[in-house]
């Protein structure tokens, strides 16, 4: 490798940066169904992070996403109470349970370390354009808060150029487009999607042509 970074230097020399520590704003808490991760219970997972130099972590539940939403976001404010300096939360929103979603909105504010919110339209079955997240949106969009949503190549449920259609309808909120739609898209539509704003921006976890991004580099 022939970066002068200092702080590459320093990843090659310790397998970590302690002057520029890494504050990931892509993580899931606890096991998920079918996938093996040695790393999910939370002490391993808190060691492992401190290993590779990750300062802070914005984690949804997996139990929220897949399973039970209302468990797996209480599950999360366990997690944030215990250990509010390590990590911060995703608000799993499922837009088929609107009754829970209306209920938790009302006091969202006043969650403590809850940051942003979570769309996983594709296991969902409901299109991120739907009326169904308009609530949610619409609260994230009050509060400018981050909506981390999950894309995927041309997926009919939240392929990029649809999370780009429902950030221009709410331009106080920031939106990361989970995986940068990691399929069919990730070299193209992808990029140009997330150049039309500053507010729609790419998470690069499972994105192995980053590099095609602008502004990103590898050496």
């Amino acid at each position: 490798m022939t970066n002068p970074s200092p702080i590459a230097q320093e990843y090659l020399r310790e397998g970590r940066s302690p002057t520029c520590p890494i504050i990931d704003l892509h993580g899931h808490l606890g096991p998920f169904h079918g996938t093996y991760m040695p790393a999910a219970p939370l002490e391993q997972m808190r060691r492992e992070l401190q290993k590779c130099g990750v300062k802070r972590i914005v984690c949804s539940h997996h139990t929220a996403m897949a399973y039970d939403m209302d468990l797996g976001n209480r599950l999360l404010l366990d997690v944030l109470a215990a250990y509010p300096h390590e990590f911060l939360g995703y608000w799993v929103v499922n837009p088929n349970h609107s009754e829970l979603i209306a209920r938790d909105l009302r006091d969202l504010h006043a969650k403590r370390g809850v940051v942003g919110l979570k769309l996983w339209p594709d296991y969902h079955l409901v299109p991120v354009t739907s009326p169904k997240y308009a609530a949610a949106l619409e609260y994230a969009n009050e509060h400018e808060l981050l909506v981390l949503c999950h894309t995927w190549g041309e997926s009919p449920y939240d392929a990029p150029g649809l999370l780009g259609e429902v950030a221009a309808h709410y331009p106080r909120a920031r939106f990361l487009m989970g995986h940068s739609g990691h399929g069919e898209s990730d070299i193209s539509v992808a990029p140009d999607v997330g150049a039309q704003s500053e507010r729609l921006q790419h998470d690069a976890w499972w994105q192995p042509h980053a590099t095609r991004f602008p502004g990103v580099t590898h050496d």
